[in-house]
């Protein structure tokens, strides 16, 4: 059974139009793949231009209750937006953002920087502060205690009823040889009139 030459040629004209693609986004260190799922988002994400003295690198952020979060080198990074900076900017039909590294701050769009601090140490700080479990009252810590006690409790009650099992299995072997032993033995306390 042979291919049908139309899919053939659709399947070449397909490796082609993915190998440009590949090398695009090859050529760009990725800028291609980013721009593109930030394009498709229709404005929930945004493009986060990382601005270093050497070059420029970019990654996807997305603004999150007042903050800009975005993922650099594995790590979150959080800065936080007041509404008055004039920070965003539309270029390629989306939404851009610059961060300043060295300074560790937003670039507003008339190139001045807004007022940094370190964004990887706050978010580890957030991150801390939200899983770092609360402090317990003096009610939770009697109720724990309580709950230990009972437990203990528990433990021992099984404990107590597997030994008394087997001294009831004991007894419960024993009895019927101590019957038989009784059975010609006489009541003295009887036999008296």
């Amino acid at each position: 059974m042979a291919i049908h030459p139309v899919f053939v040629q659709a399947f070449y004209y397909g490796l082609v139009l993915f190998g440009t693609l590949a090398l695009a986004g090859a050529f760009q260190r990725g800028f291609f793949w980013k721009y593109s799922k930030v394009r498709v988002s229709f404005g929930k994400l945004l493009m986060v231009k990382i601005r270093t003295p050497l070059r420029d690198y970019f990654a996807i952020g997305e603004v999150i209750e007042g903050f800009l979060v975005y993922k650099l080198h594995k790590e979150k990074v959080r800065y936080s937006i007041n509404s008055d900076d004039k920070v965003f900017y539309r270029a390629l039909a989306v939404t851009w953002i610059d961060v300043d590294e060295e300074k560790h701050g937003l670039v507003r769009t008339d190139f001045s920087t807004v007022s940094a601090f370190d964004a990887p140490k706050f978010e580890s700080l957030n991150v801390r502060a939200l899983m770092k479990p609360a402090e317990r009252t003096l009610k939770e810590k009697i109720i724990i205690f309580l709950l230990g006690l009972i437990l203990l409790g528990t433990i021992i009650a099984i404990f107590m009823c597997i030994k008394n099992a087997s001294a009831v299995n004991t007894l419960a072997t024993s009895i019927p040889g101590w019957l038989e032993s009784m059975r010609g033995a006489v009541n003295p306390v009887a036999g008296v009139v």
